[in-house]
């Protein structure tokens, strides 16, 4: 099982790289969408979309397949959209070692 769950996280990731988001791009972008979500667990595609905008994300636009792995990456990673996740956690589980 725990493959099938790692070969989500690298589609997931390998589909942003794909949308044009760089690398080391990517833990940054995960923890803007996963606090972006905190306070709105039933939000929809289209006001996430709208809050990325409004965030600095103009060129890039989420669809529902990404979001879904994003979902999925999120619960199997125990990611609790409700409070603030601190921004170490996701460069030591999606990605590049943070810059000093």
């Amino acid at each position: 099982m725990a493959r099938g769950l790692k070969g989500i996280k690298n589609q997931f990731i390998n589909r942003l790289k794909d949308k044009g988001i760089e690398e080391c791009l990517i833990p940054g972008f995960l923890r803007l969408l996963a606090n972006s979500l905190t306070g709105y667990p039933d939000t929809n595609l289209l006001l996430i979309n709208k809050r990325l905008d409004y965030l600095g994300w103009q060129d890039f636009e989420l669809d529902e397949h990404t979001y879904q792995l994003a979902m999925a990456c999120f619960e199997d990673d125990h990611v609790d959209i409700s409070k603030h996740m601190p921004s170490e956690w996701f460069f030591s589980n999606y990605g590049c070692e943070p810059t000093k």
